[in-house]
């Protein structure tokens, strides 16, 4: 006789080589992906999985719907469109640990400004069967973090599981960067990478940093060679092509640059 499924149930599916472990949504002989690897937002994630399962009561009242519930439905959403839904995902994160299961008639300025306090202080919170420390953070990332919050909010809305969305408090932005590395900063820098044998490849990391202004995403991705993953560098052409071909473009522009001759040279050696 066959066997009887479970039901939908969560699973950790570990990672292989340089792919990150995650918690996945198991049903049957199909597996979906939460995005993350925090257990309690997993857990979220399939609560609204089994809940549009059953058609869920449309224009809920907002104490009946959890914040946790509404991250996972945004969190699901957005991880095949944007870019990077790795960032998505830590903004989930904090917030499932910072929200715990407060219902979305708990979002108002006092309980914003709570959270904002949680996030500046740190805190410790266990992950699978590991204690994992917060560092504390500052008002640029709370504002992205509570700006998550607000879209997922929207979204609820748009979907008609919400009928309205609370005000949402942030924090002032943050004042401009107005101190940068000195030529000789940079050199000391590159100089103490090359000197121990580990350090070494950063040198090379620095390098390109300060000559062409590149995210550390898109210096990580970057290879001799076309491919799919990132950027590469074209070395009789001195150009530094800074996305994939198959890689989405994103709000952060990624136009080709044209490498300075030191640089270019370093590269070439």
């Amino acid at each position: 006789m066959p066997r009887k499924s479970k039901g939908a149930r969560l699973y950790w599916r570990s990672g292989k080589g340089k792919r990150k472990g995650v918690y996945v949504i198991r049903e049957g002989s199909r597996e979906y992906s939460t995005g993350t690897v925090d257990s309690r937002a997993a857990q979220a994630a399939l609560n609204a999985y089994l809940m549009r399962g059953n058609q869920p009561e449309r224009n809920r009242a907002e104490h009946e719907v959890s914040v946790a519930e509404i991250l996972a439905i945004y969190g699901e959403a957005r991880a095949e469109e944007v870019v990077d839904p790795e960032r998505i995902g830590h903004a989930i994160s904090a917030l499932v640990d910072g929200w715990g299961y407060s219902t979305v008639a708990d979002v108002h300025e006092e309980s914003c400004q709570n959270y904002a306090r949680f996030r500046r202080n740190g805190y410790e919170r266990e992950v699978e069967e590991k204690i994992i420390k917060r560092r504390p953070v500052g008002n640029g990332t709370i504002r992205r973090e509570l700006g998550c919050l607000r879209s997922a909010l929207h979204l609820g809305v748009k979907r008609r599981i919400l009928s309205s969305v609370p005000p949402i408090w942030l924090p002032e932005a943050p004042n401009p960067k107005d101190r940068w590395l000195t030529r000789d900063e940079a050199a000391s820098l590159i100089r103490a990478a090359r000197r121990r044998p580990e350090t070494r490849y950063l040198a090379r990391f620095i390098m390109v940093g300060l000559y062409t202004g590149s995210r550390k995403s898109v210096i990580l991705g970057l290879k001799f060679a076309p491919h799919a993953g990132g950027g590469h560098v074209d070395l009789r052409t001195g150009q530094m092509y800074r996305k994939g071909r198959e890689q989405r473009s994103s709000k952060k522009k990624t136009p080709p640059v044209r490498l300075p001759s030191k640089l270019l040279s370093h590269l070439r050696r």
